[in-house]
């Protein structure tokens, strides 16, 4: 999984919240981790991708970590403000979003893919804020319907109008003058 919050608790332990393969979100108390000497200090720093061995505890619902080895670690991220915000921004959606168990998987590879492109420079900033958006919605069940008019069911026209608050769109015929909270979303020729 991929380490995407960390909170301070003691002065050298922590608990790290993770996106995981099998479990999803998850929330990991790591002892020491604070110290450079601690054999988890870097698989468990912010947005470094690793691999857990895990415990759950008896006592609360967070787990423990019994080991932990670093697959990838994404140093661009601290090099620009921006790399970082966008990744802080995609951490906290990935929080507050209720996955399916079944999307776990897609959901850390989309994230992992999103930095990937963040950092190599493949992407801008703006490009992937917005395909990390759209698919995360798209795989929670939120996909806008952009396959026809609402009303007419008319798909073909280079002008349609978007509803923001159904993420639905009306072609220029079925559109009204006094509608609000559409937009022009011009589609692209072939």
């Amino acid at each position: 999984g991929i380490v995407i919050k960390e909170i301070k608790t003691k002065e050298n332990d922590k608990i790290i919240t993770v996106l995981s393969k099998e479990l999803g979100v998850i929330s990991i108390y790591v002892k020491g981790a604070m110290r450079l000497k601690n054999k988890f200090h870097s698989a468990t720093g912010l947005f470094t991708y690793s691999e857990f061995v895990l415990f759950e505890s008896r006592s609360s619902d967070l787990y423990q970590i019994n080991e932990a080895s670093v697959k990838h670690i994404f140093h661009r991220l601290s090099t620009n403000v921006e790399y970082l915000a966008l990744a802080m921004y995609m951490s906290e959606l990935v929080c507050e979003v209720n996955v399916p168990d079944d999307m776990n998987n897609e959901i850390l590879r989309l994230f992992l893919n999103m930095l990937h492109m963040l950092t190599t420079g493949k992407w801008s900033v703006k490009l992937c804020k917005a395909a990390f958006e759209m698919r995360l919605m798209s795989d929670t069940g939120f996909r806008p319907n952009m396959i026809g008019c609402k009303k007419c069911s008319k798909f073909e026209t280079e002008v349609f109008y978007f509803d923001t608050e159904n993420g639905e769109i009306v072609c220029t015929n079925c559109w009204q003058p006094y509608d609000k909270g559409y937009y022009i979303a011009e589609m692209p020729t072939v």
